[in-house]
């Protein structure tokens, strides 16, 4: 069973939440976001770009400005009336519109990855002293649904009901846990370096992106459908450029399961569907993206046929929040 030790907030705090989910509230009979747009969010100016269909970016105007620094992961709403994303270093989670009204939805400081299960629990990946999963889905009481025992980066959940959470055991050791149980479970273990992000294909291919802040031969993309241990299979993709830190951000687009990724502190995104070697000579699917890039690269979901979700109703602010794009059958 999941952890339940609750994170209290403050009355100031509170105030602000419900202020910012009434704000939610007052958008949802705005146009929600479009499904199966590309977003790419900053590390370093807090700015969100639609980078749908690729090519060159030069110019562009911001999705969303006004995010914070360091942006880990993006998650939507059932309804895709909201965009929430975690903001890594100078925190807390924020709630996006698709017209670029951004505001506070969680006190949460250096969260990587989110996602909105099926039933409704927005979790959150906390990398602090301990790293944990936190459940956000009430913004103004914060539990912990699970302790990881080492670094945790992004979150998947699969169809068949896993909730992934890439990361490393030690400073150079990847794994994949499960925390569906509440208790963290190694699910994959990688060769070297740390588990950066997860995503999978409509016919529920697994792939894990690996990065090495030292070591160029560690920064990989791996499948790792099924689970289990990888620490010597070969990569799907593979970073030949001679220099670490080279994939991150990954992913997939499931009405054409192309598989996109993109290296840390850089503007453009490689197509690396096809496996094979990659470098910052390869062909770039798009380029001169006005902001350069952490981990934020999701796609706003397609609509397609789920189970109904439950969600976190906020009664002072008439806000509902359900779901998220990467979903499963169970928690």
């Amino acid at each position: 069973m999941p952890l339940h030790v609750t994170h209290t907030v403050g009355p100031a705090l509170a105030c602000a939440v419900l202020a910012s989910l009434a704000s939610i509230a007052l958008s949802a009979t705005a146009a929600p976001w479009a499904p199966g747009r590309l977003m790419f969010a900053s590390n370093s100016n807090g700015t969100m770009y639609d980078i749908t269909g690729g090519g060159n970016f030069s110019g562009a105007t911001a999705k969303a400005t006004g995010l914070g620094t360091n942006l880990g992961q993006i998650a939507w709403s059932s309804d895709r009336q909201i965009a929430y994303t975690t903001v890594w270093t100078s925190g807390p989670v924020k709630a996006v519109t698709n017209e670029g009204v951004v505001t506070d939805y969680a006190n949460v400081t250096n969260g990587l990855g989110i996602i909105v299960t099926q039933t409704g629990r927005v979790l959150v990946a906390s990398r602090n002293t301990t790293s944990t999963i936190l459940d956000i889905t009430n913004p103004t009481s914060i539990t912990t649904f699970a302790t990881v025992p080492g670094t945790v980066r992004n979150m998947q959940q699969l169809p068949s009901g896993e909730i992934l959470v890439a990361g490393a055991s030690s400073g150079n050791d990847a794994k994949i846990w499960n925390v569906a149980s509440g208790t963290a479970v190694v699910w994959a273990d990688l060769p070297g370096g740390e588990g950066a992000d997860i995503d999978y294909t409509s016919s529920g291919r697994v792939f894990a992106s690996v990065w090495n802040s030292s070591t160029a031969a560690q920064d990989a993309v791996y499948e790792v459908t099924g689970g289990g241990n990888f620490s010597a299979a070969a990569p799907f993709a593979k970073n030949t450029s001679g220099a670490p830190n080279f994939f991150f951000g990954l992913a997939i687009d499931r009405a054409t399961d192309q598989i996109l990724s993109a290296p840390p502190s850089q503007n453009y995104v490689l197509d690396i569907t096809a496996g094979g070697n990659f470098s910052s000579a390869s062909t770039r699917w798009a380029s001169n993206i006005p902001t350069t890039h952490d981990m934020a690269l999701d796609f706003v979901p397609l609509p397609v046929p789920e189970p109904a979700a439950l969600g976190f109703v906020a009664t002072a602010a008439t806000a509902t929040i359900l779901g998220r794009r990467r979903r499963s059958h169970r928690d």
